[in-house]
């Protein structure tokens, strides 16, 4: 019978029902809430899907809100016009006046009634920068306005000039103002690069990856501490960890399948849970990773980079680090021939750097991807490359 109250919640993209680890980039976001000259009012958080990103700025808007900011949430749709509209509660503001009118016969006058007129103005996202300058001005039971803008590389690049214009202009006036941005792990570069956005090389790139080690143990072993019939072993604290690499969307995934494929009973019974119902889990955790976070990575790639991956994967040693000329030889080049290649994944944090001549994967279960028979049947990383 499985647990009817879960703690773990891997819907992917979505708010997690319980918040775990980044404290320090919690910390880092409340300090400059109270702080009117911190550089870190304007943020970036880069990371690869699954990372948590989404929920980072969920959470930061509610530290936000607590603190008595007006916390405005957008998505990359539409992004300069979802904030207009959030300020003004509208997209448009009716303003109706009133005169009476009198006549007058004889030194006595008569009031005849009043005239109302109406006056409808509309706001665009071009208004964006007067908007957010008047809605500063007038705060009175907020201490600013704190913006988080998600899926950063998919808002238009006019979208995003507009906003970093806005955003730029209130700063200059010393308005109390954050913006929070959330993307892929090239978004900073992509939107740095448009014309009227190149303050945003300034900006500071919180990189975000897998938990800290103590923040991988401390969150399963909380979470697990939630379910009133179970009691969990360090063996299957120390199981989930290892397997998830402190992976947050890998480690909703593998804490929710181990509770709900385990034998719970009904309390006050209680079920002891081991390593063995977490390696039961493994399979139905990867499955769901693989597609939406291992899949979707890899694919975007050239076939070049996915040659390089899979040959890192035959490559690899005991410590998760391959030499870089061992992945050479298998690619039947030199290192200089695909030093392009490396580095261009490096760029995309699929890989990292490991030690001196090795790389590492960047994302956990990549080798079991890469390794897996039934997606590469008969790969041939040597010819492969001599396609691309």
């Amino acid at each position: 019978m499985a647990t009817i109250n879960n703690p773990f919640n891997p819907s992917f993209g979505g708010r997690p029902q319980y918040f775990f680890g980044r404290k320090q980039e919690l910390s880092i976001v409340s300090d400059a809430l109270g702080n009117h000259n911190s550089p870190y009012r304007t943020l970036f958080f880069t990371g690869n899907r699954g990372c948590g990103k989404t929920a980072l700025l969920e959470r930061l808007s509610g530290l936000a809100g607590n603190a008595k900011w007006l916390t405005i949430d957008v998505h990359s749709a539409n992004a300069s016009q979802s904030i207009v509209r959030k300020l003004i509660g509208a997209n448009s503001i009716t303003t109706e006046r009133t005169a009476e009118s009198s006549l007058g016969f004889a030194g006595a006058s008569f009031k005849a009634g009043s005239l109302r007129t109406s006056e409808t103005v509309s706001y665009d996202a071009l208004d964006l920068s007067d908007t957010l300058l008047e809605t500063c001005s007038s705060l009175k039971r907020h201490e600013g306005i704190f913006i988080t803008v998600d899926e950063i590389q998919k808002i238009p690049e006019a979208d995003m000039e507009n906003l970093c214009a806005a955003v730029q202009m209130s700063m200059r006036k010393g308005m109390p103002i954050a913006l929070m941005l959330a993307g892929l792990p090239e978004s900073k570069e992509l939107v740095s690069s448009y014309r009227g956005c190149t303050f945003m090389r300034r900006v500071t790139d919180i990189r975000l990856d897998s938990l800290l080690v103590t923040e991988t143990y401390e969150a399963f072993q909380h979470l697990m501490g939630l379910v009133s019939n179970v009691d969990v072993s360090e063996g299957a604290i120390d199981e989930m960890a290892r397997y998830s690499q402190g992976y947050p969307y890998l480690m909703q995934l593998i804490g929710y399948y181990t509770l709900e494929e385990a034998p719970l009973p009904a309390l006050p019974q209680v079920h002891k849970v081991g390593k063995n119902d977490v390696r039961f889990a493994k399979a139905y955790a990867y499955e769901q990773f693989r597609t939406n976070v291992l899949e979707p990575v890899v694919n975007e790639l050239s076939s070049g980079q996915r040659a390089y991956l899979r040959s890192m994967a035959i490559a690899l040693d005991d410590d998760g680090q391959a030499r870089t000329g061992d992945v050479a030889q298998i690619m039947g080049k030199n290192q200089r021939q695909l030093s392009v290649v490396r580095d261009r994944l490096i760029k995309k944090r699929v890989i990292v750097p490991g030690d001196r001549g090795c790389v590492r994967y960047n994302l956990p279960r990549m080798h079991q991807y890469f390794t897996d028979p039934v997606a590469f049947p008969a790969f041939d990383a040597a010819d492969t490359w001599k396609h691309v």
